[in-house]
């Protein structure tokens, strides 16, 4: 039966009001019991010991450690550990020079460091007095961490400034005619500079160019090979560069070719003027099919600046141009006029050559080459003329070198014949009346692979023209090789020289044949 709810209201006890807080009593203190705890007898003696054993433990540690032993016993190793794992290399060193200023000058006994005792039996190791001072263990840190640097850094090579990472470097040089006297002089020490700074694991190879290609250690082409950066091999390298010298043309197509058959990590170019086929030598460098960096080095004359900034580009490789260095026209000067006043020896005609090339440079101006000339010529004519001993030779006792170099410095400060065509004939004219009476084939071979290698410019045609005949005495066949090599990349196959060299040739063999 259901109850009704308002029944069950009524009938649930009455709830007492709270009475308000001012009229609450007082609660009683509370009472704080202080004995001990009851703690398990056992557990109690259970810490105790461990304690106890702990203590004597680094007790025994510490006697070990710091008590002198006595002669003969064994020593023990201790590793100090300063440097915390998750700290790089450069943040240790960065780390150790600083404390370096700032600490105090203290004995070891009073750093406070974490030690770990090695439980593995190791070989005694002395240590040396001085490296229980904090600064010395402090320097030895940073030593240790500039060697992994090194160890670690990725191996590179410079030229001229230019970087270049990897491990095998090949460099082209040029070694045409422009490159004579002091600018190659200049390539040179920079190029030992940077082989010698090659590590041995890393390798190399070195091309000279001109009209063709003259390898390291004069290796034939089948031949050549990245070589490792020994310092036997960098001392053999410098004995063989000091046989090289300039001359020929501005022709990089086969060194190119070969430097990237090599496939090195990167190419070192240095040129110092156009080539003389701009497209023949892009389309070698972009129909490679590899992909090698070239960094190119435009050298002392901005006109090889486009070609080396074009090859450069289509590599992925650096460039950069080397300024020569700056002379004035009236230093030149004062150099010829302390030339000439010296013996006449072969460094006086080699340092005359280089003095030639500085005012052909963009330093000369037209008067001032025009002023070399009439002074070179004056004292050749005050030293060897104007006797003539015949009417083929109006300087009857100049040598054939002599000759040579004075023929070359008019042709390379006037290659129009503007303003020096008197002189220039005459120097002709008593070097084909010199070589026609020498019988030193030698020396005839020397001559005409000297004046093949000239700029072809039209004074240098007509010196061709003139000594035609003397092409037919060479016998050494790679003289005439690189003769007809060039002459032909120079002129063309129509040369009245290279006619005459073939001809003579083909008369020479039909002879053996009878």
């Amino acid at each position: 039966m259901m109850r009704d709810p308002r029944q069950l209201r009524s009938s649930a006890p009455p709830v007492t009001p709270i009475p308000p807080k001012h009229s609450s009593p007082t609660p009683p203190p509370i009472e704080f019991d202080d004995s001990p705890l009851d703690e398990p007898p056992l557990k109690s003696t259970e810490f105790w010991l461990w304690s106890i054993i702990l203590h004597l433990v680094v007790l025994i540690i510490i006697a070990w450690i710091t008590i002198p032993k006595r002669s003969g016993s064994p020593q023990h190793t201790v590793s100090v550990a300063f440097a915390e794992p998750s700290m790089s290399l450069e943040n240790q060193a960065q780390e150790f020079q600083l404390e370096q200023v700032s600490a105090p000058q203290t004995t070891l006994q009073e750093i406070e460091t974490p030690t770990v005792v090695s439980s593995q039996p190791t070989d005694p190791v002395v240590f040396p007095e001085q490296m229980l001072s904090p600064t010395s263990m402090l320097a030895s840190a940073r030593s240790q961490a500039s060697t992994n640097f090194a160890s670690n850094a990725t191996p590179s090579g410079r030229f001229f400034g230019v970087d270049a990472s990897g491990e095998s470097f090949v460099y082209i040089v040029d070694r045409s005619g422009s490159m004579q006297g002091a600018r190659f002089d200049r390539a040179l020490r920079e190029l030992s500079r940077s082989i010698n700074g090659l590590h041995p694991s890393q390798s190399f190879f070195v091309v000279f160019f001109s009209s063709s290609p003259v390898l390291m250690f004069d290796r034939p082409v089948h031949d050549a090979e990245l070589v490792a950066a020994t310092s036997g091999t960098k001392q053999q390298f410098q004995e063989w560069l000091q046989r090289l010298g300039p001359s020929g043309n501005t022709i990089p197509d086969s060194s190119l070719r070969l430097a990237i058959d090599l496939d090195p990590s990167a190419i070192f170019f240095l040129s110092d003027g156009e080539f003389q086929n701009a497209t023949s030598a892009m389309n070698i460098v972009q129909n490679s099919g590899r992909r090698i960096p070239i960094h190119t080095i435009a050298f002392e004359d901005r006109r090889s600046c486009r070609n080396m900034l074009q090859v450069a580009e289509a590599t992925g490789g650096s460039y950069r141009f080397i300024d020569s260095v700056r002379r004035t026209e009236t230093e030149l000067d004062e150099d010829v006029a302390s030339l000439l006043q010296t013996p006449l020896t072969p460094a006086r005609q080699e340092s005359l050559q280089e003095l030639a090339y500085a005012y052909a440079s963009p330093i000369g101006t037209y008067q001032g080459r025009k002023r070399f000339i009439k002074r070179i010529t004056n004292d050749f004519e005050n030293v060897y003329g104007p006797t003539k001993t015949s009417e083929d030779s109006p300087f009857g006792i100049a040598s054939i070198r002599v000759t040579v170099v004075t023929l070359q410095c008019l042709v390379i400060n006037d290659p129009k014949r503007a303003f020096s065509a008197r002189q220039q004939n005459e120097l002709i004219q008593h070097l084909a009346f010199k070589m026609e009476a020498c019988h030193d084939i030698k020396q005839i071979e020397t001559t005409c692979t000297t004046i093949v290698g000239w700029r072809p410019e039209r004074a240098t045609r007509i010196v061709l023209d003139r000594i035609s005949d003397q092409f037919s005495r060479l016998q050494d066949d790679a003289v005439v090789n690189r003769c007809r090599e060039t002459l032909l990349r120079s002129y063309g196959p129509n040369h009245r020289v290279l006619r005459a060299l073939e001809s003579d040739r083909q008369g020479a063999g039909n002879t053996s044949a009878r």
